[in-house]
């Protein structure tokens, strides 16, 4: 069953076994229009709560046989492992999650929740078996066996097409709320946009235009650094800016820092050097 308009990506981050500082412990992740299940394998993960990059104290702390829901992000934030960890995250598309689970979206935006309350009751022998699971190979297995029947149903009452990136899911996303059900006016379109993910559509389109951008920036002939070369010519980013949409290259600035709370130099270069960044590199 190919479920790629459901599940945006896996990804399995394990530090066992390797000798990492406090800095390179944390986590730092950017504002982002997905939601994720969590089974926490090996290690203690603290999510850090964090204000206009400031680190206000801690959210949740996860322990090995934990499994966690973590919400959409309208701006950046961060976990700390204590210790060696093994995580894997199945990285949903949040109206695809809601329409499997009928979940209350907006109510977990910023939030680390336990899977094992929010999540149906009918989810819970799945979770369980994940968990108990020998090894990651076997949880993506496990997991689709339980996903394909559930999401066939959902495909059979309304198709979405698979969207690996940001813009084509958001495009998408825009013209089933405007289809679906009675009342089509801008207005409720937007609530059923906010209902189904936890945002509204204009956060939603700026997300998805900064991903777009970060890719575009990886796709250009002068950024060689991201590709692990020290020689490379300054990035333009006023032409970086214009080719994305941007008015000008302080609106851009702007929008990278609130998604990442970085400016985008110092985001090109935590990408490149800073292990902290590394969803970063995997995302892209």
């Amino acid at each position: 069953m190919h479920l790629s308009a459901c599940v945006r990506a896996y990804v399995v981050r394990s530090t066992l076994g390797v000798v990492l500082t406090p800095e390179q412990r944390l986590s730092h992740f950017p504002a982002g229009a997905v939601c994720a299940i969590n089974w926490i394998v090996a290690g203690v993960i603290e999510a850090m709560a964090v204000n206009a990059g400031v680190v206000m104290g801690s959210r949740r702390v996860a322990r090995p046989g934990d499994i966690t829901f973590s919400g959409l992000l309208d701006h950046p934030a961060m976990n700390y492992d204590h210790g060696p960890t093994h995580m894997f995250s199945a990285v949903f598309h949040p109206d695809a999650l809601h329409a499997l689970t009928g979940m209350d979206m907006p109510a977990s935006l910023n939030r680390v929740l336990d899977a094992r309350t929010v999540l149906p009751a009918c989810w819970l022998p799945a979770l369980e078996a994940i968990q108990q699971a020998p090894n990651d190979d076997t949880r993506i297995k496990l997991l689709e066996a339980h996903l394909a029947p559930l999401w066939t149903h959902v495909q059979r009452e309304h198709p979405r097409a698979p969207a690996q990136r940001f813009k084509a899911w958001s495009q998408g996303l825009a013209i089933r709320a405007s289809a679906a059900g009675w009342g089509r006016s801008l207005r409720q379109s937007e609530r059923r946009i906010k209902a189904w993910t936890g945002l509204n559509f204009r956060k939603l389109q700026l997300i998805s235009r900064a991903e777009q951008t970060f890719f575009d920036v990886l796709e250009t002939d002068d950024t060689r650094a991201l590709n692990w070369t020290e020689a490379a010519n300054d990035v333009n980013w006023s032409e970086v800016a214009r080719r994305n949409g941007y008015s000008d290259q302080a609106h851009f600035c702007r929008e990278v820092r609130a998604i990442s709370g970085l400016s985008p130099t110092e985001l090109r270069r935590a990408v490149r050097e800073d292990e902290s960044y590394w969803i970063y590199r995997v995302w892209m």
